[in-house]
């Protein structure tokens, strides 16, 4: 019987020894599960500013690309412009060289036109003076009274209108700015011209 007691009471203390070690086990775990927690909330509040700041820099990602889209239409549209208005201008350009060449290809004819006139004006005075001189030759070996400054003039008009009726070609209209001068559409004028300017 006291063997029993003996191996009862050892047994007791045995298993108060493992409560007691289950005991302190416990406690180990119920630290370790509080600490576990108190880390794991930690984590959630870390994972919470993780997700708001990565949610903060989509927001901002967002904007910046639709600030890039934004750019890069208003840059897009404003090269376009530019280079509407760059061929606008070459086509304004070439338009106005060709109108430049338009007109000095009229201006080269004219002058053209205005030299050969001027040499026909010239051979034309002169033949007139070839003519008037002729005339004066004669007249100098008639009577004095029938040489005088009207007769001469007389000879000179009648040498020049047969002339003109003959040979002198359509007058040209003078040049929009010209002035009455050596290239008048009188052909008279230019003759009697001519020759007192070569006088």
């Amino acid at each position: 019987m006291r063997s029993e007691r003996d191996a009862a009471i050892t047994g007791e203390r045995i298993a108060t020894t493992q409560v007691a070690e289950l005991q302190q086990l416990v406690d180990q775990l119920r630290l370790q599960i509080s600490g576990l927690a108190e880390q794991r909330d930690l984590e959630l509040r870390r994972a919470d500013r993780t997700e708001a700041a990565r949610q903060q820099l989509d927001g901002r990602l967002h904007e910046a690309l639709e600030t890039a889209k934004s750019d890069r239409e208003d840059w897009a549209e404003y090269a376009r412009s530019v280079e509407n208005r760059a061929l606008s201008d070459v086509d304004r350009a070439r338009q106005e060289a060709k109108e430049l060449q338009t007109q000095l290809n009229s201006m080269a004819e004219h002058h053209r036109a205005i030299e050969r006139q001027l040499r026909q004006d010239l051979h034309a005075a002169q033949a007139a003076a070839a003519t008037a001189s002729q005339s004066a030759n004669i007249l100098r070996g008639q009577p004095k009274n029938l040489c005088d400054e009207q007769s001469c003039c007389e000879l000179v008009l009648v040498g020049c209108a047969g002339w003109q009726a003959r040979a002198e070609p359509e007058p040209q209209p003078l040049p929009c700015g010209a002035r009455e001068g050596v290239d008048s559409g009188n052909p008279s004028f230019r003759i009697m011209y001519i020759m007192f300017k070569a006088d």
